[in-house]
């Protein structure tokens, strides 16, 4: 998500909800850091996107969809991004058109499958309660998952957010 332009990402997955009827899940990630392993620091590269603005990236491009997916013209002006009166057809047949992150902060599989630092979980759970409509994940023991989308639904009532409406997958 984060090495696309959000207005051009908009149009695209309006289109493909109109095309889904609205059957879609719309799932954002960062992707991993250079340190992952030298294809993402590559990645990176190719894309001219420093690994450390991922994180506010992703919650820029987030606004950006919001903004695009609620108004028939919206303006914008952030780090990343500016644009002004800017309009998306078709417009996505959900609406709101929930948008969720898809992380996997503790399984991680590089650096022979370490997890990320315990700082880092907690910001990317927090990013998720904060940002998001519902969380998309993997690799986790079926316990292990109930542990960290209950401490996403706790940060997410700490938000002033309803943790009954988000979504996991």
């Amino acid at each position: 998500f984060v090495h696309r332009h959000p207005v051009l990402f908009a149009q695209q997955w309006a289109s493909l909800d109109v095309l889904s009827e609205g059957r879609a899940l719309l799932a954002v990630c960062l992707g991993g850091p250079d340190s992952a392993n030298a294809a993402q620091a590559a990645e990176h590269a190719v894309m001219g996107i420093a690994s450390g603005e991922r994180v506010e990236r992703l919650e820029e491009g987030i606004t950006i969809l919001r903004k695009l997916f609620a108004e028939p013209s919206a303006s914008h002006a952030g780090r990343f991004y500016r644009f002004d009166q800017v309009g998306v057809l078709p417009r996505p047949v959900q609406q709101p058109c929930p948008i969720w992150i898809a992380s996997n902060p503790t399984a991680l599989t590089w650096k022979g499958g370490a997890s990320a630092s315990s700082a880092a979980v907690e910001r990317g759970l927090r990013r998720v309660a904060r940002h998001a409509d519902g969380w998309m994940t993997n690799k986790l023991s079926p316990d292990e998952f109930r542990r960290q989308f209950g401490i996403i639904q706790g940060m997410a009532r700490e938000e002033g957010r309803d943790p009954a409406a988000l979504g996991s997958a």
